[in-house]
């Protein structure tokens, strides 16, 4: 089977050399490009910020089951403890976990969103300028850097 593979391989390398002589062919290594706008500064801080406005939310309620907890110690310690009072507490404080689990689940979900919303316009940006910069200098195909399974590095610049 790996003899196959191989076989395979050196087939369509071959037949693709042969199909590609007159096609001209570039990469692009895309995050290293938007690494470089600074457009990408402003998108990491405002995902930092957003990041941030979550993380104290949910701190908030940390904060609060952890108060809930407090007081159910203190009820518990009594010589005679409110039974009645510390199960709806229990109740509350594993209502509370839930809650808070589902308020991770969802800052996660939109920590993601807003990644892709202050990120999209970037990309696209250095999408059409590849788009611009293939045409003008007559490429062919361009790939990226991570669809690419071997580079000699030392044919590679930063142009």
């Amino acid at each position: 089977m790996r003899n196959i593979i191989i076989t395979s391989i050196c087939l369509l390398l071959s037949l693709n050399s042969g199909f590609s002589q007159d096609l001209k062919h570039g990469f692009i290594d895309v995050e290293y490009v938007v690494s470089k706008l600074p457009e990408t500064e402003v998108a990491a801080s405002a995902l930092e910020g957003y990041y941030q406005q979550l993380l104290s939310a949910l701190e908030v309620e940390y904060t609060n089951i952890g108060l809930m907890e407090v007081e159910f110690d203190s009820l518990s310690s009594l010589p005679e403890p409110p039974r009645v009072r510390l199960q709806l507490l229990a109740e509350k404080i594993q209502m509370s976990y839930l809650s808070l689990e589902e308020m991770q689940t969802s800052a996660e979900e939109e920590l993601v969103e807003k990644e892709v919303e202050l990120y999209a316009p970037i990309y696209d940006k250095v999408d059409q300028s590849l788009k611009i910069v293939a045409k003008e200098q007559g490429y062919d195909m361009v790939y990226t850097i991570e669809s690419l399974v071997y580079v000699n590095e030392e044919r590679i610049t930063d142009i």
